[in-house]
């Protein structure tokens, strides 16, 4: 038998990085993001048989929480986040790709937006990368300042 603490390394270390792949590659569909989720659940079910519980009955939301496992999707917000204030503050040079963020010239309260609202002719533009990026900083800028945060965590 194997130890949960080992099985949980090898999950974060091996897994799941497959799972979340990279900033570009971000699933929009419910039933793909549903996929993946069900993948970590599969594993939390694994880690609760190990523990001594029922398949059927493994408290996943707990397990999830005892093994610091957020919900993916969860993850995949956080580092979207994260690509998007390192992309602002230079910590990744990519002129081109900051040149495609469209920020909005000016803000005013009652359209504290950071990025231009743009129209899309088709789903898959319209859940492109960014724009994605751009409706996620949009719906968070009340809650964060990407310009007034300290840049140097990201170094």
């Amino acid at each position: 038998m194997f130890s949960v603490r080992a099985l949980n390394i090898l999950y974060v270390q091996l897994v799941r990085p497959i799972l979340e792949y990279s900033t570009v590659w971000n699933p929009y569909l419910v039933g793909h993001i549903d996929r993946l989720e069900s993948i970590q659940n599969r594993f939390i079910r694994l880690i609760g048989l190990q523990l001594g519980f029922e398949y059927r009955n493994v408290p996943i939301d707990d397990l999830r929480v005892q093994f610091n496992l957020e919900p993916l999707h969860s993850r995949r917000i956080v580092h979207d986040l994260l690509f998007l204030k390192k992309l602002i503050c230079s910590v990744i040079d990519a002129p081109d790709l900051l040149e495609l963020l469209d920020f909005r010239a000016s803000r005013h309260l009652r359209h504290p937006q950071l990025f231009a609202r743009r129209h899309y002719t088709t789903q898959y533009l319209f859940h492109s990368d960014f724009p994605h990026l751009r409706r996620l900083a949009n719906n968070l800028t009340r809650h964060l300042d990407f310009f007034n945060m300290s840049c140097d965590a990201f170094n």
